[in-house]
C-alpha cells in the first residue's frame, strides 16, 4: 500500500510540473492576458477541474511559474559570480558578469518574456516579480564602485547598465525578424551576432579590448550548469 501511495504522490507531482511547464510556455508565447486556464489544461493534457484543484486560479499558476523562473535566473547569476576569476580587475569581472547574463537571457528568453508581461500588466504581477536579491545587488554594486574608482563608467549609474543589458536582450527577442534581416543571419547565429555586438560596444565603455571578449561559436558555450526546473 505504501508503494502505491508513493507512486500516486510522484504522479501528482509530475502532473503539477507538467502544468507549470506548459503554462510557462504559453505565458511566454502569448502573454498572460491571452492565456486561459482551459488552454493551459489542454496543453498539459489535464482537466479544468484538476487545474482548479492544484492551483485555484490562473494568477496562482503565474505566480508559481514566475517564482521558479526568478529563482532559476537568480541561481544562474550566482553560478556566474562563483565562476568569474576573483583575481581579475573589477572592470573585467563586472564586464564578464554582464555579457554572460546577456548570453543567458538570449539562450533562454522566458524570464525576460515573463518580465515584459508583468510590466505590461502592472499591479500585483509586477510587484510579485520584482524581488531584488541582496547578494547579487551587493556584489554588482561593489564591482561597479571599484570600476568607477578606476575612472571608468563615470557617466553611468548601475541601474543604467542593467537597463542597457535588458533593453538589448529584449530587442533581440521581440524583434527577431528585424535582427535576422539586419545581421544577415538566422536563428541562434543571429542571436550570437547580437551578443557579439553588445559585448564589443560594452567593452569600449569598460576600457577593454578584443582580447577580453570571449570567442565563442554558440551562446551555450557561456552557459552555466543551472538547469531550469521545467526542462
Amino acid at each position: 500500500m505504501k508503494k502505491v501511495g508513493r507512486q500516486s504522490a510522484a504522479s501528482a507531482e509530475q502532473t503539477r510540473l507538467t502544468i507549470l511547464r506548459e503554462a510557462l510556455n504559453l505565458f511566454s508565447e502569448q502573454g498572460y492576458s491571452a492565456v486561459s486556464l482551459r488552454a493551459i489544461g489542454e496543453r498539459a493534457g489535464v482537466s479544468h477541474s484538476l487545474l482548479r484543484h492544484h492551483f485555484g486560479s490562473k494568477l496562482n499558476i503565474w505566480k508559481q511559474v514566475s517564482d521558479h523562473m526568478h529563482e532559476h535566473f537568480r541561481d544562474y547569476i550566482y553560478q556566474i559570480l562563483d565562476e568569474i576569476d576573483a583575481q581579475l580587475p573589477a572592470p573585467e569581472r563586472l564586464y564578464q558578469l554582464l555579457i554572460r547574463m546577456m548570453a543567458g537571457l538570449l539562450s533562454d528568453p522566458r524570464p525576460l518574456q515573463l518580465l515584459k508581461d508583468a510590466v505590461s500588466q502592472q499591479g500585483e504581477m509586477l510587484d510579485h516579480l520584482f524581488n531584488d536579491d541582496r547578494r547579487i545587488h551587493e556584489q554588482m554594486e561593489s564591482l561597479f564602485i571599484d570600476t568607477q574608482k578606476q575612472g571608468l563608467l563615470a557617466e553611468f549609474q548601475l541601474k543604467e547598465l542593467k537597463w542597457m543589458m535588458l533593453s538589448w536582450a529584449h530587442a533581440a527577442i521581440s524583434l527577431t525578424p528585424l535582427l535576422e534581416d539586419s545581421v544577415g543571419k538566422t536563428g541562434n547565429q543571429a542571436q550570437l551576432r547580437h551578443w557579439q555586438i553588445f559585448a564589443s560596444v560594452l567593452a569600449l565603455k569598460f576600457g577593454l579590448n578584443e582580447q577580453n571578449i570571449p570567442k565563442i561559436n554558440d551562446l551555450e558555450e557561456l552557459a552555466v550548469d543551472c538547469p531550469c526546473p521545467y526542462d
